[in-house]
């Protein structure tokens, strides 16, 4: 079985690189594999040639939606799910080489001026990842009507069952001096993209923000005490792997922090009490997966204690 889908450029060559984990959630990623050349049939997608692509030029957009990952997976690979957050009609077909079209210039526009037509899906692991063709927009007519592609990649990973991380990032574009004959509208699609990503982005975070009347108690919430640790001088003996185990712990923290779920948390600098998280969660169930999620955790590194606790007072929210 396989688990997260790459997609890579090599001598002019598009893949999809596996590594070797089962997937959490059903089936094995689905990926179009071929050569890089036009008219493959949806197995294959021209790109630049490898000797013009800066594989470090990439546009990267991130949030962190208050929702499922099922329904963060519905948004990005439905029709009815991309309309909901960006407003546009829109054909999406989640199978290799099926269509990813998202019509920003509407109906009313010329056909080959709508929006990323042509544009299909390349890979998916089901609530993992999709990655699709992508196009230019008609003001950079040479690009769009070229036969090369760029690809973009969407991850979506849970950090709470209520809260889902997404990463967007766009990539198979060339230098900035490359010897392109139109590198010029190379380079403004480039910026183009760069400032219209991060509004989807906002886009859809805005679409899973609570209804008036949805948002959970703010008064009842939770901590978690980490009251040992797995040996006595373990700060002064990690191990390299449990250096990244604490790395992962600390993007843990700072992941749910970021989705609000996280009010405070940190060690006590006397040695002699205990690191607390303080979060909100829904009922205990909800609260133990969060603790028992973070790495440190479930690795065994902390030993903890979950506790209710009533969040009477919280700077900002308690102001007035």
């Amino acid at each position: 079985m396989k688990r997260m889908a790459w997609l890579v450029m090599a001598a002019g060559v598009i893949g999809v690189v596996f590594s070797g984990a089962a997937p959490a959630r059903g089936g094995d990623a689905k990926s179009a594999n071929g050569s890089a050349a036009a008219g493959n049939g949806g197995s294959g997608v021209a790109t630049l040639p490898s000797t013009v692509v800066d594989a470090e030029r990439v546009i990267r957009a991130e949030v962190i939606v208050q929702a499922p990952v099922a329904e963060v997976w519905k948004a990005w690979t439905t029709s009815e799910g991309v309309k909901s957050f960006l407003e546009r009609p829109c054909e999406i077909d989640c199978r290799v080489g099926g269509k990813y079209e998202i019509y920003f210039g509407g109906d009313e526009a010329p056909a080959g001026l709508r929006g990323s037509e042509g544009c299909t899906v390349l890979a998916y692991a089901p609530e993992r990842m999709v990655s699709f063709t992508w196009n230019a927009p008609p003001k950079f007519a040479s690009v769009r009507n070229g036969a090369e592609r760029t690809m973009v990649v969407v991850e979506m990973r849970p950090i709470t069952a209520m809260h889902t991380k997404v990463t967007l990032v766009h990539h198979g574009w060339p230098r900035k001096d490359a010897s392109l004959a139109n590198i010029d509208e190379w380079n403004g699609t480039f910026e183009y993209f760069k400032n219209a990503w991060p509004s989807v982005m906002k886009a859809l975070g805005e679409r899973f923000k609570p209804k008036e009347g949805e948002a959970c108690d703010y008064s009842a919430g939770w901590v978690y005490m980490i009251v040992d640790l797995s040996r006595p001088d373990l700060i002064q003996t990690l191990t390299e792997e449990e250096k990244k185990i604490l790395g992962a712990h600390a993007a843990y923290i700072r992941d749910q922090s970021l989705a609000g779920v996280v009010t405070a948390a940190g060690p006590c600098t006397d040695g002699k009490g205990p690191g607390i998280v303080v979060f909100h969660a829904k009922d205990e169930a909800s609260a133990r997966a969060i603790m028992e999620g973070d790495p440190a955790v479930k690795n065994g590194l902390f030993k903890t204690e979950l506790h209710p606790m009533r969040l009477a007072f919280v700077s900002g929210r308690d102001a007035n």
